[in-house]
């Protein structure tokens, strides 16, 4: 593609000739000049996610590989990525991932046009005290292992969809083996209304997935089944619970707030940049 500099050093800049997921167009490589060795490189993933990203489906994700990254591989990236947001005709997003306390990256990113608007959040509450679960009226309460096979295609479906991932049965049975792992499922009368996955990280119970049906969402049945989740935490001798969610997805953190999480901690970042359909 052409030849750079960056710090000194001549490089090559490429796209990659066998990435195990991505087609060479979509990748792009510095290589030193001097020793042939890859100092940095970039991979461009997309998928179209309306679930949780409904004013934006289009999602492109630059994979950026390197302790620094030239402007000449983040240009061609970015300038790829656009092509494709504009190819899509949908709203899209083009983002990256940069740990918190990368002021320099964040930088690099800022001059090419990424906006600081995004991350990972950790939200967190106490659990020291029992907390009222009340349940909607003609609501039952289950709780299980997801041990019925049955269940587990059901749950693996909405996973899937909600965050446009391919995991299959041997990712659930590895979840599933966690410590402390186990389903809380609130079922209406009409079929289910709330669902949530909790396990133990560290002697900290921790929500790995809470999800709410479409006909149940804003009548408060999420803030109940994390109730009820930081309820079964306190009964297994565990004080503190914690959830991790993305900036991008404002109502789930509302949800949290209301069930009295808190932001506790900014765990990466994801500057990002919005593409409107021409």
């Amino acid at each position: 593609m052409g030849v750079t500099q960056f710090g000194g050093t001549q490089m090559l800049l490429r796209h990659a000739k066998d990435h195990e997921f991505v087609s060479a167009e979509n990748t792009f490589e510095a290589i030193d000049d001097k020793n042939g060795k890859v100092v940095c490189s970039c991979a461009i993933y997309t998928a179209e996610n309306s679930e949780l990203f409904p004013l934006r489906p289009f999602r492109i994700y630059l994979e950026l590989n390197g302790s620094q990254i030239p402007d000449a591989l983040l240009g061609a990236a970015v300038a790829r990525a656009k092509e494709i947001a504009r190819d899509a005709n949908l709203p899209a997003r083009i983002f990256t991932m940069i740990e918190p306390d990368d002021r320099e990256a964040l930088q690099s990113l800022t001059d090419f046009g990424f906006k600081d608007n995004d991350g990972l959040i950790r939200m967190k509450r106490g659990c020291a005290k029992l907390c009222e679960e009340n349940l909607p009226v003609g609501c039952v309460l289950v709780r299980d292992l997801l041990d019925d096979p049955m269940e587990q295609k059901f749950f693996l479906e909405r996973y899937n969809r909600q965050f446009a991932e391919e995991n299959d049965a041997e990712w659930l049975k590895q979840l599933i083996n966690t410590e402390g792992f186990e389903r809380i499922l609130i079922v209406s009368p009409t079929g289910m209304a709330a669902e949530a996955l909790i396990n133990e990280e560290n002697g900290v119970g921790s929500v790995i997935w809470l999800y709410t049906s479409k006909k149940w969402r804003g009548r408060g049945v999420a803030a109940t089944a994390l109730n009820i989740a930081c309820n079964e935490f306190n009964m297994h001798g565990i004080h503190t619970a914690h959830m991790d969610v993305q900036a991008k997805v404002p109502h789930l953190i509302s949800i949290l707030e209301r069930a009295g999480f808190a932001q506790s901690e900014l765990l990466c970042r994801y500057p990002g940049m919005d593409i409107d359909p021409e």
